[in-house]
């Protein structure tokens, strides 16, 4: 005899892919947009959308699919952006966004100087680079 067994495999969602970026601005330069979901994807075809992220420095916010990044005033070197990707159907993966920034030559800032003396004294020297 024969018979016929039917088995019914059930998708589950699998979570995207998300990857690290990496990003270069210069210190005390206006807010830039980083397109992080530009390496992401989701094995499944699912729409992947920014959930969450944080800096460890500086500001972060989410802006549509991308995140703006605002560096600290004066600040130079390395920022590092925590960032969560989900997809429409639950899933969520977690990656990194490395922003260098590279400090620019800010102006010195010259401070008022004053000195007192005699009339008639000997000249005094001023070092106005003390202050």
């Amino acid at each position: 005899s024969t018979a016929t067994l039917t088995i019914t495999i059930t998708p589950v969602n699998d979570a995207p892919i998300a990857n690290a970026d990496t990003a270069t601005m210069a210190e005390d330069a206006a807010p830039i947009l980083i397109n992080v979901l530009a390496n992401d994807s989701d094995v499944d075809g699912d729409s992947l959308a920014i959930s969450a992220a944080s800096a460890d420095i500086g500001s972060v916010s989410v802006l549509g699919n991308q995140i703006q990044y605002t560096p600290a005033a004066d600040d130079n070197g390395f920022a590092t952006v925590t960032y969560t990707v989900s997809d429409s159907n639950g899933g969520a993966s977690t990656a990194t966004l490395t922003i260098t920034i590279t400090p620019v030559n800010d102006a010195p800032i010259a401070n008022a100087d004053t000195a007192t003396m005699a009339e008639d004294a000997a000249p005094i020297l001023i070092n106005v680079l003390a202050n």
